[in-house]
């Protein structure tokens, strides 16, 4: 369980890609406006999996956003960004990485 079962990185933006290299990631979509959901290669057990976020978490005007999982389920999970300024869901426009760790199906 402590070894790191996939990670990867989005250029940002409000069309983000799935920056390559990556491990056990299959794609990142756009959801709304500030959410993205990642879809995970191999599921994990269940839903009881740690997210950890890394990078620069700043816009071009220097706001800084918050970066949070709001839902997980075995295969995937979605990210929601915030402005710390106001706290409503917006787009970051740089890229961020993240890993997870649990058990895998």
């Amino acid at each position: 369980p402590a070894a790191c079962k996939c990670w990867g990185f989005t250029t940002g933006g409000g069309t983000p890609v799935l920056a390559t290299p990556s491990y056990n990631m299959t794609s990142i979509t756009d959801t709304a406006a500030g959410r993205l959901t990642v879809t995970i290669a191999t599921d994990f057990s269940d839903a009881n999996y740690a997210v950890a976020f890394g990078g620069t978490t700043t816009n071009s005007t220097t706001a800084v956003k918050i970066l949070a999982v709001n839902t997980k389920a075995a295969g995937s999970f979605e990210i929601d960004s915030y402005s710390a300024v106001t706290p409503t869901l917006s787009d970051i426009v740089v890229g961020f990485d993240w890993a997870c760790f649990g058990d895998q199906a």
